[in-house]
């Protein structure tokens, strides 16, 4: 997950992690450890509308649907690639 985020900083979807992601579910929610780290990693839970398009009839619906993620400030990855750079200097 980091590396992802560090290597693609502006990329959303490396900043947002679906909570109720069946991987997510499987793998971190359980850890209190890896939760904790992410944490302190610099996300924040937080809860997001997010809209779904179906196309059940003639019409395109959209539905929105509120769900919590964990999701990271690309402030703080900018912070981060400034102290990269100030190491390296």
């Amino acid at each position: 997950i980091l590396s992802n985020l560090l290597q693609h900083p502006h990329d959303e979807k490396y900043r947002r992690l679906r909570l109720s992601n069946p991987q997510i579910q499987t793998h971190l929610v359980p850890s209190w450890g890896a939760m904790q780290f992410l944490m302190l990693a610099g996300f924040e839970r937080q809860r997001v509308d997010t809209v779904e398009h179906t196309s059940t009839g003639a019409e395109p619906e959209a539905d929105t649907k509120d769900e919590e993620y964990l999701v990271i400030s690309p402030t703080i990855l900018d912070e981060e690639a400034a102290l990269k750079e100030t190491r390296r200097q």
